[in-house]
């Protein structure tokens, strides 16, 4: 990535082996087991899965099994990595669920505990226990019906924590107390992660697949700037100029290609048809005449 390798992924006692094949991941593995021998690490092969993120074209494509200290690991569809939920089809649904619950859970406490409080203590229980949106600035892929669910667990905790009656607008009353709606919250979570120092997210920032071909750019250029930006910004940068580039030679050698394909069908059928034209039109003629000459023998005959 940017021309650094990234195989491997560690926090704390939670590590991430990323590998671009069955054989590299084998390899990593047995480099793995090979230091847990030589430092008295265990690993545990309970908890331990494997998933696999296969293109949409070949979404039937056969995996070898994968083995740990000869014990087989289990592939799955889904897992929990560091309290946010990954998909092998990349959709982050799940994990907006979970925050979904999360969010519920905690605004529960609050209003059970301090719903008879003064509007200024509320304000700040609400900015300690909901500024941060954990995860969501990785969301790139999901329906917008989910995406609300969030927004609105969001408004109904706060309507019940404060007491706001149903129909009052909500907007006005989170810029009155100071607080941040959640597509605030969203915004300032993607933007940290952006300008992070982190060389791991300096190397994705600045490699050609988030560019190109990231989903993720998508959400965050929608969130951070305005269409005006974001189009000024895609006319003049380096990758994009090469883009178009090269995606305008690639429309103009298809369009090559179909011209020929068409000439080599049409070109052997228009002759086909030309030949087989002129024949038919020598059958007529010959038994044109023949017809002619017969009806000529009867009318002298009679």
């Amino acid at each position: 990535m940017n021309g650094v390798i990234t195989n491997h992924i560690m926090h704390a006692d939670y590590t991430c082996i990323i590998a671009p094949s069955p054989s590299a991941l084998h390899k990593l593995l047995g480099m793995c087991v090979h230091f847990a021998q030589s430092n008295f690490v265990k690993f545990n092969e309970s908890k331990t899965k494997c998933m696999c993120f296969k293109p949409k074209n070949w979404s039937s494509l056969y995996i070898p099994g994968i083995m740990l200290n000869n014990e087989p690991l289990s592939f799955v569809s889904s897992n929990k990595y560091l309290e946010m939920i990954v998909h092998d089809k990349l959709y982050h649904e799940e994990d907006i669920m979970r925050h979904l619950k999360c969010l519920y859970a905690r605004g529960n406490m609050l209003i059970s505990r301090f719903r008879k409080c003064s509007d200024e203590v509320k304000t700040k229980i609400l900015k300690s226990f909901f500024s941060n949106a954990y995860g969501s600035h990785l969301w790139c892929r999901y329906r917008q019906s989910i995406y609300k669910k969030s927004v609105m667990a969001y408004n109904n905790i706060y309507h019940k924590l404060f007491g706001v009656r149903r129909g009052v607008n909500i907007s006005a009353i989170y810029v009155n107390n100071n607080i941040n709606p959640f597509r605030v919250l969203l915004h300032k979570s993607i933007f940290s992660l952006y300008n992070s120092d982190n060389s791991l997210i300096k190397d994705l920032l600045c490699s050609l697949f988030y560019h190109v071909s990231s989903s993720i750019t998508t959400r965050w250029n929608q969130v951070l700037y305005s269409w005006q930006d974001i189009c000024r910004f895609h006319h003049y940068h380096p990758v994009y100029v090469f883009m178009y580039i090269y995606v305008g030679i690639g429309v103009c050698v298809h369009v090559f290609v179909y011209v020929l394909c068409v000439i080599a069908i049409f070109i052997p059928i228009f002759t086909l048809y030309h030949v087989y034209g002129m024949y038919i039109s020598e059958i007529q003629i010959y038994y044109y005449y023949k017809f002619s000459c017969i009806f000529q023998t009867l009318t002298n005959d009679f």
